[in-house]
């Protein structure tokens, strides 16, 4: 009987372990997105800065806008209310993770070496594999937003340069082609914008956080229904909005990387999502009508540099312990994470 109970105490005891460690990867996650936002506010502060008269200090200069100072002194109160709160945030990591030991060296205590070994996460080689995994879907996210912004926002900016060169060559000679070239800037200037916002969404959908997991789906749908316009998607939605953000993420870029596929190679008219939840799992049924493709080739890397979108989706969807399937007959993606 004694036994039967330690067995339980130590079970109960990795599974509390379980959820903490979820609990870590969210901190670990939310940490690194304030590092990113006191990136941009540094970024800004320069901007600012630079913007200023250099002559001489900042704000005793007399040439100084009293709108670069107010302006400077709101992202130095943002930033230190940012830096306050990557404090407490590393700070709650920290306990979680001394929970996570203190559990640990009791189990450590109440098991045998056997039992031991086979409760360790993973070897030292597996560690070093899934690091290395996470560092590569890290940097293929960098270059696709690099890729993103290059062939968007900054061939637009090029093209607003050469066009406010011609106008100004043009503006004393020709009034109404002056003013038409202006509109035709000012419609760049709209694109840029919807571009860089389109991508600022991609990165973190501001309604996850204001209005939960159901309402980023729908709002994603209707910018996949904007985008598309020769496509018909069809959803189903059925999902709970208790759904941990890792998960949360995932999902929306998961649905948002198999669509864009399907515009882009699959010559398809209807797209077809199904997601649903429980209270494990969120589940995430996608194909659409198209040509579909090589089954063998999933996740292989062609000649002409494509198939990125799908490995990185299913090295994706192995870090978050999920399962990808793939049914050829019906052109069909089976996907299943769990929501915590």
């Amino acid at each position: 009987m004694k036994d039967i109970q330690s067995d339980k105490a130590v079970n109960y005891i990795i599974n509390q372990i379980k959820k903490l460690e979820k609990n870590v990867d969210e901190y670990k996650y939310e940490i690194n997105s304030i590092e990113l936002k006191l990136k941009s506010i540094c970024n800004k502060m320069n901007e600012v800065l630079n913007s200023g008269d250099k002559t001489q200090d900042l704000f005793t200069s007399t040439n100084c806008d009293k709108y670069i100072e107010k302006e400077y002194k709101n992202l130095c109160n943002k930033k230190e209310s940012l830096e306050n709160l990557k404090k407490k945030k590393i700070s709650d990591l920290d306990e979680v993770i001394n929970k996570i030991n203190e559990m640990r060296e009791v189990i450590n205590n109440s098991l045998d070496e056997d039992s031991e070994n086979v409760y360790n996460n993973k070897s030292e080689s597996e560690l070093n594999e899934s690091d290395a995994e996470i560092l590569w879907i890290l940097e293929e996210d960098r270059q696709r937003i690099s890729r993103d912004i290059h062939d968007t926002v900054v061939q637009n900016l090029t093209a607003l340069i050469h066009k406010e060169e011609f106008i100004n060559q043009i503006v004393d000679k020709d009034v109404n082609r002056a003013k038409i070239e202006i509109n035709n800037a000012k419609l760049l200037i709209k694109d840029s914008v919807k571009d860089l916002r389109n991508i600022i969404y991609q990165l973190r959908p501001m309604e996850l956080d204001d209005l939960g997991f159901n309402e980023a789906l729908l709002n994603l749908i209707d910018k996949l229904d904007d985008s598309y316009k020769n496509i018909m998607i069809h959803t189903t939605i059925d999902c709970s909005d208790d759904i941990s953000q890792i998960a949360s993420i995932s999902s929306l870029r998961i649905i948002n990387e198999l669509s864009s596929n399907s515009y882009k190679y699959a010559d398809c008219s209807n797209i077809y999502i199904d997601i649903s939840t429980d209270e494990q799992y969120i589940y995430i049924d996608y194909r659409d009508d198209g040509c579909g493709f090589d089954y063998n080739s999933i996740g292989k890397v062609k000649n002409n540099n494509s198939g990125y979108g799908i490995r990185m989706l299913n090295e994706r969807i192995v870090l978050l312990k999920g399962s990808i399937e793939y049914d050829r007959d019906r052109a069909e993606f089976k996907i299943k994470i769990p929501i915590y």
